[in-house]
């Protein structure tokens, strides 16, 4: 399935969140543990709803710890993957140029083939070329970012989430480590 939502469950709720979704699109459990992706028609007016219900003590809003609006779904390797996040890297850099940013990678799968932090080095460095291109001046920032370029990986499958300071300061339930 073709994922536009990535959510992780409260523990043992898993099954009760897999029910409470399904009036809100098509949803799958991952393989990780308490992880789904789902196939929604908005992702942010998803988050929204996730939220207000979550807010209300209401499921499914109320089994959910976590909520990432994805953008851009792509197949990557562990040998691979810093080029398979360029193209759709480039793209969101072209549509969020925000001066002040970070890289950040949540992965599943890849275990001892991957390491997070040399990813999100490298993907850092390539989104600050890419700003420089355009003709900004970028800055990593993990204080107070314009904006964070959200890598979520479940197998080899990514799923890349831009999320401007807007939309992460009115969003608990979008949380970045």
């Amino acid at each position: 399935m073709d994922w536009n939502v990535l959510l992780t469950a409260a523990d043992g709720c898993g099954r009760d969140l897999a029910r409470a979704l399904r009036p809100f699109g098509r949803f799958r459990f991952t393989g990780y543990r308490n992880v789904l992706v789902g196939r929604v028609v908005e992702p942010i007016a998803f988050l929204q709803a996730m939220q207000e219900r979550a807010a209300q003590g209401e499921a499914p809003g109320s089994f959910i710890t976590r909520v990432v609006p994805v953008e851009w779904t792509f197949p990557v390797t562990a040998e691979t993957f810093l080029q398979d996040a360029q193209a759709p890297l480039r793209e969101a850099v072209a549509r969020y140029p925000g001066p002040r940013f970070f890289v950040r990678l949540d992965r599943r799968g890849f275990k001892g083939r991957v390491n997070s932090q040399e990813v999100e080095r490298a993907l850092g460095a390539f989104v600050a070329e890419a700003i420089q291109a355009s003709g900004g001046s970028p800055g990593v920032s993990f204080a107070d970012p314009d904006v964070i370029f959200l890598l979520e990986t479940v197998g080899e499958t990514a799923g890349l989430s831009v999320i401007p300071r807007a939309l992460r300061l009115a969003s608990p339930l979008l949380k970045v480590r």
